[in-house]
């Protein structure tokens, strides 16, 4: 890859996140489709987004729902329903991991828990009544 190539989709990716920090799905998307079109692969793109990121201390919501993801998963399998202390966990450590690896990201806990809620919805969990209750209160989802 052409190093000014490179620079210059860097500088789109600092641009892009200047007054948060934080990448999230549709920004990610605006951004992949500006390199296809700069003629970056996509793997290339990803590997160069996830570069910049990581130089920046830039957090990625596609990252953050990935690690959320695998939390309530696991949580899940292990006695068919997420309760609030499960979500409560997948939460921390989604944040832990964003401030460790994205220490610029203004990235709030209640955004995290929108993140969560989406997982929770994708992938049709059951879950506990005083998390519903929690959702509803907090985020204003009714499940």
């Amino acid at each position: 890859m052409d190093p000014e190539l490179i620079q210059k989709f860097l500088d789109q990716i600092r641009l892009r996140a200047m007054d948060d920090a934080y990448i999230d799905v549709d920004e990610e998307k605006e951004i992949m489709s500006e390199a296809l079109k700069m003629g970056f692969s996509l793997d290339d793109a990803q590997s160069v987004l996830r570069q910049g990121c990581q130089q920046y201390g830039y957090g990625r919501e596609s990252e953050l729902s990935e690690i959320v993801e695998i939390c309530l998963q696991q949580f899940c399998a292990n006695d068919g329903k997420i309760d609030i202390d499960e979500f409560n966990d997948a939460i921390g450590i989604g944040v832990n991991l964003l401030k460790r690896n994205a220490t610029n990201a203004k990235v709030n806990h209640l955004a995290v828990e929108n993140i969560a809620y989406k997982v929770i919805t994708k992938n049709r969990y059951a879950i506990q009544g005083k998390l519903k209750k929690h959702l509803k209160k907090n985020l204003g989802f009714d499940i």
